[in-house]
């Protein structure tokens, strides 16, 4: 949001060379009005519930992990505003009088641009958490800048929501353990980089990811715990006394090299698991140890 329309032609070219989507606004009653009329659903909304409790005024909040990724078939997620940049100094009024009139129900991220004379303003706006960065506009690498400044502030938006279904599902009693772990946490922060992820969505409560790189290729990262490994192994030996499991199947579940990706909410049973199963490394998290794989579909 700019009154300068040489400066948002600028910023917007500069944004673009670097992959990041935006939109402009010269008027401030257009910018207020847009934003007002923004309901685009994050995925927080996609996967949570709430429900009134009878006839008290309590709310039940449940979490459907598996509708995260479903956001990942909605053709207008990069539609979904992550981060504002909005000039201090503009004539018809002044970016925090703006920012005052925007509604505070949507987790936008706020970068205030200002000249020498307003650095003040900024600071205190900074503090009392109107917005979230400023930078001086006649800063001499402002596409560069104000590039980290965005990048760093779209991942605290999704980490903001991301903790708000990671919370829920501490609440509601899901263990989540894995993500206590740093051996994990670094596993999943060195495959992003490494396969060049732009997107990442929850699949289940073990901690397994729907990855998409940048060309758009889907990659799951499939995870797995000591009991599970256990209960597919324990399936399979089951199963077999009424079908035919491959030997394979069994012999790499007992050694735990291999486990069973069946998909995203499939139901498959254990003589058809031939082709459901994966190589999987541990990755030992101190006294637990978790299997994983990736899986290319």
């Amino acid at each position: 949001m700019d009154d300068n329309q040489n400066f948002l032609q600028e910023m917007q070219l500069g944004l673009s060379l670097r992959k990041i989507n935006s939109l402009t606004f010269q008027r401030c009653n257009e910018f207020i009005d847009y934003l007002h009329n923004y309901s685009l659903p994050t995925f927080v909304d996609l996967c949570m519930q709430v429900e009134s409790d009878g006839d008290n005024d309590n709310y039940l909040i449940s979490v459907d992990v598996g509708k995260i990724s479903a956001k990942a078939k909605d053709e207008k997620r990069f539609d979904e505003i992550t981060v504002a940049l909005i000039d201090y100094a503009m004539p018809e009024m002044d970016g925090i009088t703006l920012l005052s009139q925007l509604k505070t129900d949507y987790p936008i991220k706020y970068i205030l641009l200002t000249g020498e004379a307003d650095e003040k303003i900024a600071v205190d706006a900074f503090n009392r958490g109107l917005i979230h960065a400023f930078v001086r506009k006649d800063t001499s690498n402002l596409a560069e800048v104000l590039t980290e400044k965005i990048l760093h502030l779209q991942n605290k938006y999704f980490a903001d929501l991301s903790n708000l279904v990671l919370d829920r599902l501490t609440k509601a009693g899901t263990q989540l353990s894995c993500f206590k772990e740093h051996a994990y946490l670094e596993l999943v922060q060195n495959i992003l980089v490494s396969k060049n992820i732009t997107e990442y969505y929850l699949i289940d409560e073990l901690g397994s990811f729907l990855l998409i790189d940048a060309s758009g290729a889907r990659i799951y990262l499939v995870v797995r715990d000591e009991a599970t490994m256990q209960y597919h192994h324990q399936l399979a030996t089951d199963y077999q006394e009424e079908k035919n499991v491959p030997s394979e199947v069994i012999q790499g579940l007992a050694q735990k090299n291999s486990l069973v990706f069946l998909g995203q909410n499939q139901a498959v049973p254990p003589s058809e698991w031939a082709d459901k199963i994966y190589p999987a490394k541990m990755l030992s998290c101190g006294t637990k140890n978790y299997y994983y794989a990736l899986v290319s579909q």
